[in-house]
């Protein structure tokens, strides 16, 4: 068939009509996928920016809270100072992007140390992202875990013959019999034992309970975790050598120094001299003070010794026990092996501890201070005493036999207390345990919450 003239101008009209519309549609098209496209690479190049910016605060906190080159306190807070003052730092390249860091600090009204408030900024192709991390400021704090009770027993808690703890005691056993109370065996506070403890069985008493437990009976809600250290021991320092010192004289020391050996002959004097707020230093391999031999410190300062071999202390002998002597006017680390022995009416007015030794008090001898030990046993015999502090002995067996006292706190693997033997709860509040390298935790930054 033929068209005519006009119908054949309708068809062309008809074609390029559908023409312009497919093409429209296909310009459309077009649009719509590179918007897409568009959007999916900018959500992709959004998604690098904040995983960027992320790792980088990551990064920055956990360096800061966890100092795993271990700068130390002060050499991480001068770090941080810098940083501060250098705040924002420059662009640092990271995988197909960059970061840049701020570093502010929200001071307290009162003025010191703030929340650190880390922002990082990533950003990929153009596209940005932040993220910052509030750090939390962690004030100088005693290094002790807590103590609240005048006995803590590890595994097992023994009392018997007249014994008595003035104040609550406590164990993390819930062991059968784990704690036995005999023949008029008294606690005057609570016995708290170990987490859904069955009293029933924990407690072997051939008495109704309340007769050796005046204040009842509880759980603790979690195991108490004690160990060694606090504190660390610490390395004996560099010192100058000075030879020995004999026990045929009276001897003073002036001075900081290093000796093979002292002893202390009978009825002599080892005097070391050393002003108020000054510390004197002394490591020695064998210090020996022979029947009543007296170490005299002079002057109102600190002594620190570091005993490396052996650690004598014969009858009578006695050490810091001048008058006007403070227990922390002397500290005293012994990292011998040899049993520590302190005999008959030997004393001490100070802190020691024993690094792997057992220590051994006999007959009327006296630590005013604190005493700790990472050996297997400590003994306290036939009225020796313990007075105004702590004896930290986790993992050791302790013995308090025939009127022995300790005033303070004890914490022990085993606790066992025998004739008229006697523990008197005294806080220690704040005052650390006595040693240089324990009193505080220093102050530090420590993780908080991302915003």
């Amino acid at each position: 068939m033929k068209l005519r003239g006009d119908e054949r101008g309708s068809a062309l009209v008809t074609v390029f009509m559908v023409t312009m519309v497919l093409i429209l549609l296909g310009i459309g098209l077009l649009q719509y996928v590179g918007a897409a496209y568009g959007q999916v690479i900018n959500t992709e190049a959004r998604a690098k920016a904040y995983y960027i910016a992320r790792s980088g605060a990551e990064a920055i906190v956990s360096y800061i809270a966890n100092d795993p080159k271990g700068l130390g306190p002060e050499k991480m807070d001068s770090l941080v100072e810098d940083a501060l003052k250098a705040s924002p730092s420059l662009p640092r390249e990271l995988g197909d992007g960059s970061f840049r860091v701020w570093l502010t600090r929200e001071a307290p009204s009162g003025g010191g140390h703030g929340k650190l408030l880390v922002t990082v900024t990533g950003t990929v192709r153009g596209v940005s992202e932040t993220v910052m991390h509030e750090m939390r400021y962690v004030p100088g704090r005693s290094g002790m875990a807590p103590i609240d009770n005048a006995v803590f027993a590890m595994e097992k808690l023994e009392m018997k013959n007249s014994a008595e703890i003035r104040g609550d005691a406590a164990t993390n056993s819930i062991s059968s019999d784990a704690v036995q109370l005999r023949n008029s065996a008294k606690i005057t506070g609570t016995l708290w034992l170990g987490p859904d403890a069955d009293p029933t069985e924990v407690v072997d008493s051939k008495d109704e309970l309340d007769e050796h437990v005046a204040g009842g009976v509880q759980a603790l809600s979690e195991v108490r975790d004690y160990t060694l250290p606090p504190p660390e021991f610490p390395l004996t320092p560099s010192l100058p050598k000075r030879g020995s010192l004999s026990r045929k004289d009276n001897h003073h020391i002036y001075e900081d120094g290093s000796y093979d050996s002292i002893t202390v002959g009978n009825s002599k004097t080892l005097t070391i001299h050393v002003d108020a707020g000054e510390t004197r230093r002394i490591s020695v391999g064998t210090l020996a003070l022979e029947n009543s031999g007296k170490l005299i410190i002079s002057g109102g300062g600190k002594v620190i010794l570091y005993v490396s071999e052996e650690l004598v202390l014969d009858n009578s002998s006695t050490m810091n026990k001048q008058a006007g002597g403070t227990t922390d006017g002397l500290e005293l680390y012994y990292a011998g092996s040899k049993d520590v022995e302190l005999k008959n009416s030997s004393k001490i007015n100070g802190s020691v501890y024993a690094k792997h030794a057992n220590v051994i008090l006999h007959n009327s001898t006296e630590i005013t201070g604190f005493l700790i030990t990472g050996g297997d046993s400590v003994e306290f015999k036939n009225s020796s005493e313990m007075t105004i502090g702590l004896v930290y002995a986790p993992k050791s067996d302790i013995q308090l036999k025939n009127s022995a006292k300790v005033t303070g706190a004890i914490v022990g693997k085993t606790i066992a207390m025998d004739n008229s033997s006697q523990v008197t709860w005294r806080d220690l509040g704040e005052s650390g345990i006595g040693f240089e390298a324990t009193v505080k935790k220093p102050p530090s930054y420590a993780l908080g919450i991302w915003k």
